[in-house]
């Protein structure tokens, strides 16, 4: 596996033996898309038979801060059926 990072938009990628890249880090579906291409284009500039195909948005990431703490070790206590 080889990683490669972009500035713009912010992502990196995962390009992988079997041909498959996995670009991370970018934060609406178009930037993804974006990324993938400039990540695509890269590779056809070092010498390589690109098609750009199959993009897909596979997974999605949320996260919050919230306005107090959480006991953790009491809350999967507690909530042991919500594993």
């Amino acid at each position: 596996m080889v990683t490669m990072k972009l500035r713009r938009p912010y992502t990196t990628a995962s390009i992988w033996s079997s041909g498959k890249i996995t670009c991370t880090g970018a934060n609406s579906e178009d930037h993804a898309k974006i990324a993938a291409r400039r990540y695509a284009r890269l590779l056809q500039k070092l010498g390589f038979n690109i098609r750009f195909k199959n993009f897909r948005v596979v997974n999605v990431l949320g996260s919050c801060s919230l306005p107090f703490a959480i006991k953790i070790t009491q809350f999967s206590q507690k909530y042991k059926e919500a594993r």
